[in-house]
């Protein structure tokens, strides 16, 4: 227990001094200064009552009554900070029930209990359950070392008003502690809004027939609460359309939040879905939301969850049944209400019969798939996104592009994409980079399309290296085009298909540095 720095220079003389000093400092206390004062305010009461010893406990999730604060007198011993329904279970059930316990002299009790009291030398003992709204929140008990004390009437009513303010204290620091936590959501809602905005891109074009048949399962799905899973090739736009299915929600005022569980090692990625508590782990030096809490409400997309240790997958599947999870490193259960979107580009049917997938998580995230056609199946929407893209890049790469020759266009349309949009993008930002005038230069070497009468060359056997090696030579690679440019449309982190953090993670972990 901490010393009180709420030392009082004239105690008070009656009840209604002692009621009157306790309500005043209650109410002009700061919420970081409440421990200080529950101290020396059961010193106060102990003093004007002559007890010798007040404690404090207090209910804790899930249902259980702490001792968190006590004073005793000189040559007596607070009570440390324990369980006290686990030293005394009989008294937290009975005080739970909004029961008054007590005893005015060792002999008024039971044979079995009076052993245990004789053994901590206390001759009488009283302890008030502390309602607020019906609900019991703490316990405050008065205890006697040096002689039995009858317990009137008048007396426990005075320190039924005494209990009172110390419950008014508790949960005027509970109402503080709740809207700092709020107030600590909307900081990391914004900080992780202010990241997507800063990347997300909404428009999901073309006319295909096969692109328009997803679109109306979004309108069909959106306005439900349904899960969604969302099946496609890497860079169709799966999370476009998790957007898609958010922005028609009911949830749309709400959050949408992204994890995406490829990007993650499996050691971070329960925290970040989760949240932890301080010193749930070495680094945790304070508690953090996790995905799941800052989605409350709202829609919470899940990219590349065929990614998913399965270990995590149980948890997650206990999210979806019951709707609570518990941060990293904490015991008390929390509560949520969101709406899953999840995308994947493996095949399920392999992943679960390989035993990497759960098959009852499956069933209850695809309660409505979506499949997202390839770019090869719908070459008409490609002119459509080529114009979109050269706009976009003109506007984030400084150009003034405005002709793209036929020749250009027919090899674009003529590709087979096996990276899809995201592929297209990347090629048109690289030509718009290569382009010195209004007219959109294609480097041939970016690809070979089909329609390409050079003859294919024989593939070479692949250089034999380690894959860290191959990877840090792509990351240099794509640094070097943009300029060791990282965030932004065009730029490497985009190129990439990472997230920029990610990506400056990447660099320290492949010891990438630019050079100087």
């Amino acid at each position: 227990m901490t010393t009180s720095s709420y030392m009082e220079t004239t105690r008070p003389r009656t009840f209604d001094d002692l009621l009157g000093s306790l309500s005043t400092r209650f109410v002009e206390c700061r919420a970081d200064a409440v421990d200080g004062l529950l101290e020396d305010s059961l010193r106060s009461v102990v003093e004007h009552f002559d007890f010798d010893r007040s404690t404090l406990a207090q209910l804790h999730p899930p249902d259980e009554l702490w001792i968190t604060h006590s004073w005793a007198r000189s040559g007596i011993e607070p009570v440390p900070t324990q369980s006290l329904d686990r030293m005394h279970p009989m008294l937290g059930s009975r005080l739970r029930r909004g029961e008054v316990v007590g005893f005015g002299a060792v002999d008024e009790l039971p044979a079995t209990a009076r052993s245990i009291v004789e053994a901590t030398g206390l001759q009488a003992n009283l302890t008030l359950p502390l309602r607020v709204g019906g609900e019991i929140v703490a316990a405050l008990a008065f205890g006697s070392f040096r002689a039995p004390r009858a317990w009137r009437d008048e007396l426990v009513g005075k320190l039924r008003l005494i209990a009172e303010l110390f419950a008014s204290v508790l949960v005027r620091r509970q109402h503080d502690a709740e809207i700092r936590r709020l107030q600590a959501r909307l900081e990391a809602e914004n900080v992780y809004l202010r990241q997507e905005i800063a990347t997300s891109h909404h428009e999901i074009i073309g006319r295909a027939p096969a692109l328009q048949a997803a679109l109306y399962k979004v309108e069909q799905v959106a306005p439900t609460a349904a899960p969604v899973l969302i099946l496609g090739e890497t860079g169709t736009g799966k999370e476009l359309f998790a957007r898609a299915v958010h922005d028609q929600s009911p949830r749309r005022e709400r959050s949408l939040v992204k994890v995406n569980c490829a990007a993650l090692p499996a050691t971070l990625i329960e925290s970040e879905l989760f949240g932890h508590v301080k010193g749930a782990f070495t680094g945790a030096t304070q508690n953090k939301a996790g995905r799941f809490e800052l989605a409350d409400g709202g829609t919470l997309f899940l990219d590349e969850i065929g990614e998913m240790d399965l270990d995590l997958q149980a948890k997650l599947l206990r999210v979806l049944q019951e709707g609570e999870f518990e941060p990293v490193g904490a015991s008390a259960t929390k509560k949520v209400d969101v709406r899953i979107v999840a995308a994947t580009n493996r095949d399920f049917a392999t992943s679960m019969a390989e035993g990497r997938f759960r098959s009852d998580l499956y069933y209850r995230l695809s309660v409505f798939p979506i499949e997202l056609p390839p770019l090869r199946e719908r070459s008409e929407d490609i002119p459509l996104l080529v114009a979109l893209f050269v706009e976009r890049g003109n506007k984030s790469l400084g150009r003034q592009v405005s002709q793209i020759p036929q020749p250009v266009m027919d090899a674009l349309t003529g590709h087979d994409w096996p990276g899809n949009v995201r592929e297209l993008q990347n090629i048109v930002d690289r030509a718009l980079i290569l382009s010195s005038g209004a007219t959109l230069e294609l480097d041939p070497s970016s690809f070979r399309p089909p329609s390409s009468e050079e003859p294919i060359a024989e593939p070479r056997s692949p250089r034999l290296c380690p894959l860290r090696e191959v990877e840090r030579e792509h990351v240099l690679g794509v640094l070097e085009a943009v300029g060791w440019k990282i965030n932004g449309k065009g730029h490497a982190a985009d190129i990439l298909g990472l997230h920029p953090s990610t990506l400056r993670h990447r660099l320290k972990s492949l010891d990438i540095k630019r050079r100087t």
